[in-house]
């Protein structure tokens, strides 16, 4: 079985928003989507073939956040193999008929692998999505002086109104004077309201519409909830003691998301104390996956892999941060994954960082334009 379609590909053409990255990276043959199909191929070959379905399946899905969990374990499946480790796929643990992603084995070091995602609430999602369509709408209208830039200002509950939309903005764009400047129009209906603004373009290029994307002046950072809640779900999954180190990778599927929003969703949201003699320390509320108001939890967890941005395009070359659990009851051991900056994170909110000692791309042997260009 294959991850993607054998066929021959001549589509040079970018993606549109909405366009599921399977979707895109199945059709398209630009160079860069040729190594990456390459290198989640390869990914998907360590699979054994009663797991590959599944996977390809989840893989193929329109629906973010279900492609993005596959995304995470093929790319987790690369990183253990590069790393020499035997990997041994949903393997039995005693006591609970449930099943963890993986169990990676080198010599005498063993740990079970947990992947797992923090979503945004379905109703953000949707709303997204129905952005991301009123952006595309934008591609139907072709100008040979102009693209158009969406900038959103609030989202309708239901599709924006096609017609009415492709009437009122194509009409303006006929208008336009000829100037430098970039002009702009606002437009709403229907809960929808909008900034489109026109840019010129350079003289000799095709008319293209849409492609410069979409900006929201609104922006909710919800991300250290949402791996505050995917650990503390995936770390008391498997009962109370699994016998053997646990390591979660964790990959928000919000965006925003930052490295420093793991440690927040760890041990707590950061305050600012300001005291007597007008000194102010920084603190953490006792409201972590790992800390509360009773002290150290969620020892069952002996570490946390993590990526704030993940996507097909980055494959093995995302950002990574390791934190080890202070008081894991099986710790895994340091410098482990060596293009990961590693944490250890002490009882009192203090932490010691160590830095990578290669990058993603150089442990993989990957050039560092990967995956190149056109």
């Amino acid at each position: 079985m294959k991850l993607f379609s054998d066929r021959q590909r001549t589509s040079v053409d970018e993606a549109d928003f909405r366009e599921a990255p399977f979707a895109y990276l199945n059709r398209t043959g630009r160079v860069p989507a040729v190594h990456v199909r390459a290198f989640l191929e390869e990914a998907f070959e360590l699979f054994p073939d009663d797991a590959q379905h599944d996977v390809r399946q989840r893989f193929i899905s329109r629906d973010h956040a279900v492609h993005l969990g596959a995304l995470v374990e093929l790319v987790t499946m690369a990183i253990l193999h590069r790393l020499r480790f035997e990997v041994e796929v949903h393997p039995k643990i005693p006591g609970t008929t449930k099943r963890p992603d993986f169990r990676a084995r080198r010599g005498d070091l063993s740990f079970l692998v947990e992947c797992t995602t923090a979503n945004p609430r379905e109703d953000d999602a949707r709303t997204e999505d129905l952005r991301m369509q009123a952006v595309d709408l934008l591609n139907e209208v072709v100008s040979d002086k102009w693209t158009l830039m969406y900038h959103s200002r609030a989202a309708g509950e239901r599709p924006i109104r096609r017609g009415t939309f492709l009437r009122d903005v194509t009409g303006w764009v006929e208008t336009l004077p000829d100037t430098d400047s970039n002009p702009s129009m606002e437009w709403s209906g229907e809960g929808w309201e909008a900034e489109i603004v026109a840019y010129r373009l350079k003289p000799g290029l095709e008319p293209e519409g849409a492609r410069g994307g979409y900006g929201s002046e609104v922006v909710t950072v919800d991300a250290p909830i949402r791996i505050r809640g995917a650990v503390e779900k995936k770390t008391s999954a498997y009962g109370d003691d699994i016998g053997e180190p646990l390591l979660l990778v964790v990959v928000p599927g919000v965006e925003f998301a930052r490295d420093e929003h793991l440690l927040t969703a760890l041990i707590g949201d950061e305050e600012w104390v300001l005291h007597a003699d007008a000194t102010v320390t920084k603190t953490w509320r006792p409201n972590g996956a790992w800390r509360d108001r009773k002290g150290l939890r969620g020892e069952r967890a002996s570490a946390v892999l993590y990526a704030p941005r993940l996507h097909v395009w980055l494959g093995p070359n995302a950002s990574w941060q390791l934190v080890h659990h202070p008081r894991a009851r099986h710790p895994l051991e340091s410098e482990l994954i060596p293009f990961a900056r590693e944490v250890t994170w002490g009882t009192e909110g203090q932490s010691e960082t160590a830095e990578p000692v290669a990058t993603p791309l150089e442990t993989f042997e990957l050039p560092a334009d990967w995956p190149g260009s056109d």
